[in-house]
């Protein structure tokens, strides 16, 4: 257990709720809102460093790649979306059928996974630009998904409203 834990910094949300939040190895600070927005705060100056108009409805999940230099967002617009986070542009937008509950991104610093309201897993090549499998064993909404960074990416797991913990590999 860690324990000393003290509150070091309070950061300004502008009153709007936030869905996720996620570090990126270079200590910057992402957040999901239910406004669709994204924030990038960079915690050393406390400062945003950029405000995102992402989607269209929630984001329910945002996360870095390995790297730090990208930030994915999965929305219930049914689309995630890959920024660059230098400039704070969108390189990517991903569509789905259903709407994008979770999403993350593989050591491999190609591939990246979503979980969807339909139930869905997806996988998909960054590099590529391109669907690559569905699993659906999913019988309901898929919250969580993550992948093992121990094993290269050899494994990820996913959670849904269906109580079910699946791993796959």
């Amino acid at each position: 257990m860690q324990e000393g834990r003290e509150l070091v910094t309070t950061l300004e949300t502008n009153n709007k709720f936030i869905l996720s939040t996620a570090f990126s190895p270079d200590l910057k600070l992402a957040t999901a809102g239910i406004d669709g927005n994204i924030n990038i705060f960079d915690i050393t100056t406390r400062q945003i460093i950029h405000q995102i108009g992402a989607h269209a409805l929630p984001t329910r999940c945002v996360t870095f790649s390995q790297q730090g230099n990208l930030v994915f967002s999965a929305s219930d617009d049914r689309h995630v979306s890959v920024f660059d986070v230098v400039s704070g542009t969108v390189i990517n937008t991903f569509s789905h059928a259903g709407m994008c509950l979770s999403v993350d991104t593989s050591p491999d610093h190609r591939h990246f996974i979503v979980g969807c309201s339909d139930g869905k897993v997806l996988l998909w090549d960054l590099g590529m630009q391109k669907f690559i499998r569905s699993y659906d064993q999913h019988k309901d909404q898929v919250w969580g998904v993550s992948y093992n960074k121990q094993d290269e990416g050899r494994k990820f797991a996913s959670v849904g409203d269906d109580y079910l913990l699946q791993v796959y590999e």
